[in-house]
């Protein structure tokens, strides 16, 4: 559960919130701020068949599910500040394996404001969720991103950043963390196609489990002592757009934890193109690959998520859709994942066939 001061600093943060767009000057709110928003609606309905549904690396249980998905985005735009948002609210529901129907959410809002013809101040609110009806496991994901952009000559942007965020369960507390992050970003066009970012930043987790310390020979030793990581982020990416879109990138990740068993390093590969044929048709292809390590040499240990969606590593996804009018497409998906289970070092592997329809208004 959520500390009280958590919850008073969420508080404090949606007054300030609120506070800023009450007293905002004429000039950079002009009129009512609930008017003028361009706004887009989907609707997703379709089914989905997964060979794996509780993730299990022995006697894999398959069953189809029914699947529902309603998203809802805006923005706005004054002459110095610009808002948008974006909502999603999904269903996903089993015949005979009922412990897995689960409602998701996710909300985001975000607001830029113009300084100057060079500085940008912005804010970004992220909220996902996940709440199973019959099981006790739901969890909440809070991030919080406070940034600077700097528009430097040469078509060059740097960001300077800070993102606090937090995970909570709601029947434990062990995976539980507050965490903030601090760092930097450079994006640079270097055609009118072709778009390079780089990023670097320093995340500080910390946990509400305890930590172990290594004894001999091979036994942990409890102590009363809270989990600390300190985990190192670097990414590159690239992006090209012309007839079609490709996007390559390159993550790595450095974890030193207090906590026997928790220190790893990671190296991270994704890859993904979209491509339109015949104007009505549109494939997206998806691969990712990773190789982790972990310091600690040890046989299987707790992962630092429950949910397994939480640590997709290597997969492999196509999707194909077929637009009727601008407004209704259908869409067929297959996905292969081989992704670490809780256990560290410890993999399953699943296959999704999702199909259905959606309607956007």
């Amino acid at each position: 559960m959520a500390s009280p001061l958590m919850h008073e600093k969420k508080i404090v943060t949606l007054i300030f919130c609120i506070t800023i767009l009450v007293f905002l000057p004429e000039e950079i709110v002009p009129g009512n701020i609930l008017t003028g928003w361009h706004v887009k609606n989907r609707f997703q309905v379709g089914a989905e068949i997964d060979d794996n549904i509780y993730e299990s690396r022995y006697d894999p249980i398959s069953e189809p599910s029914l699947r529902f998905l309603l998203q809802t985005s805006g923005n706005k735009q004054f002459s110095r500040l610009n808002f948008s948002f974006r909502i999603t609210g999904g269903y996903q529901g089993y015949e005979k394996q009922a412990r897995e129907d689960k409602f998701t959410g996710e909300s985001q809002f975000s607001s830029e404001l113009k300084l100057n013809n060079a500085v940008f101040a912005g804010i970004n609110f992220q909220w996902r969720t996940k709440f199973f009806i019959y099981e006790p496991i739901d969890y909440s994901l809070l991030t919080s991103n406070f940034y600077t952009r700097f528009v430097l000559p040469l078509q060059t942007a740097l960001f300077i950043f800070y993102r606090p965020h937090s995970l909570n369960y709601r029947a434990s507390t062990f995976y539980d963390f507050q965490g903030t992050e601090l760092g930097l970003a450079l994006s640079k066009n270097i055609s009118r196609h072709l778009v390079l970012e780089a990023s670097l930043s320093q995340n500080q987790l910390k946990y509400q489990r305890n930590i172990y310390k290594l004894g001999a020979p091979n036994q942990l030793i409890y102590q009363n002592e809270q989990q600390l990581d300190n985990l190192s982020l670097f990414s590159f990416q690239a992006s090209y757009l012309s007839f079609f879109l490709v996007k390559l990138g390159y993550f790595y990740e450095d974890n030193q934890s207090n906590n026997f068993g928790f220190s790893y390093q990671k190296h991270y590969w994704g890859f993904n193109t979209s491509k339109k044929f015949f104007s009505h048709y549109l494939i997206q292809f998806y691969l990712t690959f990773q190789n982790k390590k972990y310091k600690d040499q040890f046989g299987p240990f707790f992962q630092m998520q429950l949910d397994t969606e939480q640590e997709e590593n290597n997969c492999f996804i196509i999707d194909i859709s077929r637009s009727f009018t601008s407004n209704i497409s259908i869409f067929l998906r297959y996905g292969y994942y081989k992704n670490e289970s809780p256990f560290r070092s410890e993999f399953y592997q699943k296959q999704l066939i999702t199909s259905g329809l959606e309607i956007r208004f």
